[in-house]
């Protein structure tokens, strides 16, 4: 880490870059041509505002119906706006917790992606602190 002019712990890039041969199937095996291979950067592909992203661990899994699982690794972007149907990290009544934002004529509510969690609707304060840009999940 570095310092940026306010002092602050700045992030810099730790990513290096890697060759990307082009795109492989999930489905069907078929065969691809020799591809000559680009470098990317994964901090680059991403991180879109890297002053206002930041990563967060996961515990619990009342994401997992949409592939966000227990020590998976998500990149919040802070924002002063969030749509519909975007996960969230939220502070509601004094305690945070990653969902799914639901609008609905002018109710908030904060939806699990699993059954065996339930809606959360604010009982006094709810703040929207920042959406979900990416899931970095490292395979043992």
């Amino acid at each position: 880490m570095q310092k940026d002019k306010f002092a602050k712990i700045a992030p810099k890039s730790a990513f290096f870059s890697l060759n990307l041969y082009g795109s492989v199937p999930a489905g069907f095996p078929v065969p691809t041509p020799d591809e000559q291979a680009d470098l990317m950067s994964l901090d680059e592909y991403l991180i879109e505002k890297p002053n206002n992203t930041f990563l967060l661990k996961v515990s619990g899994d009342s994401l997992k119906d949409i592939g966000i699982l227990p020590n998976d690794l998500v990149l919040i972007e802070k924002t002063d706006t969030s749509k519909n149907g975007q996960v969230v990290l939220a502070n509601v009544d004094s305690e945070w917790t990653l969902k799914i934002l639901e609008k609905i004529k002018g109710q908030i509510r904060l939806l699990p992606a699993n059954k065996n969690y339930p809606v959360i609707t604010p009982k006094n304060e709810l703040l929207i602190y920042g959406t979900v840009k990416g899931v970095v999940r490292k395979y043992q």
